[in-house]
């Protein structure tokens, strides 16, 4: 299960003052030990049935179609989403970010200066995807040319059990 995934923003340079958030995750304890890494990605071509039967951990993309029929919201422009099956079950894993404006006074209207990511994980119940936990991490930095990204070639899922 993953537990602890961190999610690093640029920081606003020296006599700048930024609000940031950092890395908050939520944990339950029937999520089988799923781990993610920002590192190689991993592509299953077997059904999900199969990986069931098998053992290991099995990826599959996922459209943003599928996500809106579920009625899971990405709360974001969708980066990634990966669908995961594994002993315990099906997941999916979906990877969001938002910019907009800085609410700050000194803020440069029109401007994108504030960054939101998310990395949310869905395990089926029932015909049902409630939300097993979350991770996410913000900056809002007024004044300063900046941007914020996850690597979507770069998410990893792994089964440490």
């Amino acid at each position: 299960m993953i537990e602890r995934l961190r999610l690093t923003l640029p920081s606003c340079p020296a006599g700048r003052k930024a609000r940031t958030d950092r890395t908050t995750s939520k944990r339950t304890a029937t999520t089988g030990f799923l781990c993610l890494a920002l590192c190689l990605s991993l592509a299953g071509t077997a059904a999900p049935q199969a990986a069931r039967a098998a053992g290991p951990v099995q990826s599959f993309p996922v459209p943003s179609g599928f996500l809106a029929s579920e009625q899971i919201p990405p709360g974001g422009t969708l980066v990634k989403a990966e669908r995961i099956v594994d002993r315990a079950g099906e997941h999916l894993l979906v990877v969001t970010l938002r910019s907009g404006p800085s609410a700050a006074a000194k803020a440069t209207p029109g401007t994108a200066e504030r960054f939101e990511l998310f990395a949310v994980l869905y395990t089926r119940k029932h015909k049902a995807w409630p939300q097993t936990w979350i991770i996410q991490d913000q900056a809002d930095c007024p004044g300063l040319d900046s941007s914020a990204k996850f690597f979507p070639d770069f998410i990893t899922v792994t089964d440490l059990d």
